[in-house]
């Protein structure tokens, strides 16, 4: 069976603990210096039932998490990314 690195037992229990409005995941901040392997540790915690997916948000251009803005009906709506379908079917994400 493979070791859990100091703190992944209780970030798996954080992310997967049910909110009161029945959401799954307790927000999580994983905070340390640059290089010290924090998308390291998050992306190990993928497993074939739990998938995590980091976004680095300084790597990503803000549509990239607002969705692309659209004309529909004569009014701007906001297309989501493509990710966001992905998540919504149990994944994890984890924004950096």
């Amino acid at each position: 069976m493979p070791t859990l690195a100091d703190g992944a037992l209780e970030l798996l229990i954080a992310l997967q603990t049910p909110s009161p409005k029945g959401y799954r995941g307790v927000p999580v901040l994983v905070w340390g210096e640059p290089g010290v392997g924090k998308s390291t540790f998050n992306e190990s915690l993928n497993r074939p039932n739990y998938p995590v997916l980091t976004l680095i948000a300084s790597l990503h251009d803000p549509t990239d998490f607002n969705g692309l803005p659209t004309l529909m009906d004569g009014r701007v709506r906001f297309a989501p990314p493509e990710w966001v379908e992905w998540v919504s079917a149990s994944a994890i994400v984890i924004v950096l």
